[in-house]
């Protein structure tokens, strides 16, 4: 919300930190997480890099605003094989899914230090979901205000807390983090429709007017 609403030099304050924390996260991935496979998991090695595409977005699903990126990992790594000679691999996928919560920690400290720091700003712990790690958010930025764009986070949510029940009651104890994690998105298959249209600064007039509708009620 502080970058949607934010004035330009807070939100090129705010984009700089998104992009430098990624890069971070990037660079720690690639130093202390990737590896190669190969024979069935038989042989492994350190990669020396990985090949990523990443796609901007400014809003969610159903028109928020929400900046963020996404970052589509090439599948294909080179190693050096017992000759020295280059060969190119797998990477190991499930070592990424084990420090996908350590990744997105990451990136948000990164991120809300770099963006506090230059605008003056304090961080505070928020809970989201009832049992799970709060959340860092900006502490100037009204939780009515996050909550309003925060549809689809409302909706997992809501189906989460169905899960987890039939979880525990199936195994007798709540769900760890990680699994969590990987069982809110699944939901019920609800979706969103995809907003694409208009570039970021008509979106910002579009969404301060929504604020301005959201204050009177």
């Amino acid at each position: 919300m502080l970058w949607a609403l934010g004035d330009d030099r807070t939100r090129r304050i705010i984009e700089r930190a998104h992009e430098r924390a990624i890069a971070k996260v990037l660079r720690w991935l690639e130093d202390e997480v990737t590896e190669t496979r190969w024979s069935s998991g038989r042989g492994r090695a350190k990669t020396s890099a990985v090949v990523v595409a990443a796609f901007r977005h400014f809003d969610n699903r159903d028109g928020f605003p929400l900046l963020h990126d996404h970052c589509l990992v090439l599948n294909r790594v080179q190693r050096l094989d017992a000759d020295g000679e280059p060969v190119r691999g797998a990477l190991d996928t499930y070592r990424l899914y084990r420090n996908v919560v350590a990744a997105g920690t990451l990136y948000i400290l990164a991120m809300t230090t770099e963006a506090c720091e230059e605008l003056g700003l304090a961080t505070v712990s928020r809970e989201v979901t009832p049992g799970l790690r709060p959340v860092m958010e900006i502490a100037s930025v009204d939780s009515e205000l996050i909550d309003w764009t925060s549809i689809r986070r409302r909706r997992i949510g809501d189906v989460l807390e169905g899960l987890t029940y039939k979880y525990a009651e199936k195994h007798g104890r709540l769900p760890g983090e990680i699994l969590s994690v990987s069982i809110g998105p699944l939901g019920d298959g609800t979706k969103g429709v995809a907003a694409t249209s208009g570039l970021p600064g008509r979106r910002a007039l579009r969404w301060s007017k929504n604020v301005s509708l959201l204050s009177r009620c």
